[in-house]
């Protein structure tokens, strides 16, 4: 008989051997029963001989959505989506959706790939192949949809319907029993189990609720740290800069610094014992990237590539973060790295536009993803919007969606000094800890391709930056007299007692004179709103 032509069936109706069924026969019960619960009948008052009964009411099919469960079964067999954790073949209402969902779960279990070949060996090895449709009807299957972009929807879908034909399961029988005069226990057992299945068709299975008050007198540890005082085992970073920066040696140097334990750049602690990394290089031909990584660890002075150092060649290869995300948390899972490099983010777009805000959210959603599922830290490389990006604010220099730099939780980007080629300004925005000071690095030598410390270098003095309002015809002001004034009154200042000071200057001037100022790190300003001038420290050699 076909799915779509189930008979409708009252299971109030229907003798049962006991009157309170548990869960272990329920849970057996589901595909059957499920399939055939109409709407929960309201059992009829014993009426006198004399008065009418009341009117049965009308039977209709329990809810279900055949195209939402063939549409999550094509985007797992013909789209290599994830298998969602929160299905189970009881949710699908035809029995062929069930058993193929099955076998897409046996062989994710496994650590198989799911796709219509090994869909069609996993239901001939479990004999269901012929029942479901054959290969034809896979085939079918795999071409039912065309994008993915609506995957979750589908899901809830398949979910809710399956939570409301459980529901009016427990609501017949709770009928029946109250009908019946049942067992007051066995009654409320039942009300029991119809609000458990309430509940969980109105939230998702891996949302929770906690309660404030349990965090009273609980100490709660820091995750590791990857970078110190930068970067948490969990969470993402961002290394931005602008073109041939060097940011794919940059960031091999940091990758080879977590997995010998030892300092990137020379100055900035990685985790106290070495730890594994995996670089995902999406952008550099494989000849040129290994040369690449010889030429890191020789200037780094090791003695041998560490063997838990670990790449994967990606050039060529298109990557879809929302279809490939579960097979890179099972490589990740395999090799067991701390760190984990994305290098160029744009190449795992796919077919997102990096300029559209929802796109680079649900990429970097992705992300986040595969950081909680495989417990790692992972940094991107990013480059910098075209034109001088030295005047911009921190955090605001990269191309694209401003996304890319507010949902990282550390932000490192590469400033190009103005006095200096080769040279830059490194500075930092994180979300965990308090901005480490700027400091300049340069390459270690003429013809090196790596950074150390520039400890001699004004961090102040980026490329191409110009104070605002000094260009044009002269002026009767300058931004220096801000500098000059705060450096002779020695005490922070705010800005309207710039312009008691300074009566020269404009007050519009004088604010953008205090916003560039302090986008190029030669102010700083206080949570009282008021201006000081920065300790320029170098980066200090541990970060103690």
């Amino acid at each position: 008989m076909n799915s779509d032509e189930l008979p409708n069936v009252h299971f109030a109706n229907e003798e049962t051997a006991e009157s309170d069924i548990g869960s272990a026969e329920l849970a057996a019960l589901q595909r059957t029963e499920s399939r055939q619960v109409s709407c929960p009948v309201t059992p009829q008052r014993k009426t006198p001989a004399s008065a009418p009964a009341l009117p049965t009411p009308d039977t209709s099919l329990p809810p279900h959505s055949l195209d939402a469960e063939r549409c999550v079964l094509s985007c797992i067999v013909g789209h290599g989506v994830s298998v969602p954790d929160n299905l189970t073949p009881d949710d699908f209402y035809d029995p062929k959706h069930a058993d193929v969902f099955a076998a897409c779960r046996s062989l994710h279990g496994r650590g198989e790939g799911v796709d219509e070949i090994t869909i069609c060996d996993e239901l001939r090895r479990t004999g269901n192949l012929e029942y479901v449709g054959g290969a034809v009807y896979i085939g079918e299957i795999c071409n039912a949809v065309e994008v993915t972009a609506h995957f979750e929807g589908w899901v809830k879908t398949v979910k809710d319907t399956a939570c409301r034909r459980r529901s009016m399961v427990e609501a017949n029988r709770l009928l029946k029993l109250l009908g019946d005069g049942g067992d007051p226990l066995a009654i409320l057992q039942g009300i029991d189990r119809l609000k458990n299945h309430a509940y969980t068709f109105e939230a998702d299975d891996d949302w929770e609720i906690k309660c404030g008050s349990d965090l009273n007198g609980k100490e709660i540890p820091m995750p590791p740290a990857i970078l110190k005082n930068i970067l948490l085992e969990g969470c993402i970073g961002v290394l931005a800069g602008p073109s041939k920066a060097r940011k794919t040696f940059t960031l091999l140097d940091l990758a080879l610094s977590v997995a010998t334990g030892t300092k990137w750049m020379g100055c900035l602690d990685t985790v106290l014992l070495p730890t594994s990394t995996l670089y995902m290089n999406f952008e550099i031909p494989d000849g040129a990237f290994e040369r690449r990584i010889q030429r890191t660890s020789q200037e780094k002075g090791l003695s041998s590539i560490p063997a838990n150092f670990f790449y994967l060649p990606l050039r060529g290869k298109k990557c879809d973060l929302e279809r490939d995300r579960a097979k890179i948390v099972r490589i990740i899972k395999q090799i067991g790295p701390k760190l984990v490099i994305f290098d160029p983010i744009y190449k795992a777009l796919g077919n997102r536009d990096e300029n559209k805000t929802g796109d680079v959210a649900e990429m970097l959603a992705e992300l986040e993803t595969i950081c909680t599922e495989a417990g790692v830290a992972l940094i991107f490389a990013h480059h910098y919007a075209k034109g001088n990006s030295s005047f911009k604010n921190d955090g605001e220099r990269s191309s694209g969606s401003g996304v890319f730099t507010r949902y990282p939780d550390a932000i490192i980007e590469m400033v190009p000094h103005g006095k200096e080629e080769d040279a830059y300004i490194v500075k930092t925005v994180l979300r965990e800890f308090k901005r480490i000071p700027p400091f300049c690095v340069r390459l270690r030598g003429p013809d090196s391709v790596t950074y150390v410390l520039a400890p001699d270098l004004d961090v102040t003095d980026a490329k191409g930056a110009k104070a605002p309002g000094v260009s044009g015809r002269p002026k009767k002001h300058d931004p220096q007299q801000i500098i000059d004034y705060l450096q002779s009154a020695g005490k922070p200042m705010t800005q309207e007692e710039f312009r008691v000071a300074l009566p020269e200057i404009p007050r519009s001037t004088l604010q953008d004179y205090l916003k560039g100022l302090t986008a190029l790190g030669q102010l700083e300003r206080g949570e009282d709103k008021s201006y000081s001038l920065p300790q320029h420290t170098s980066m200090p050699e541990s970060q103690e």
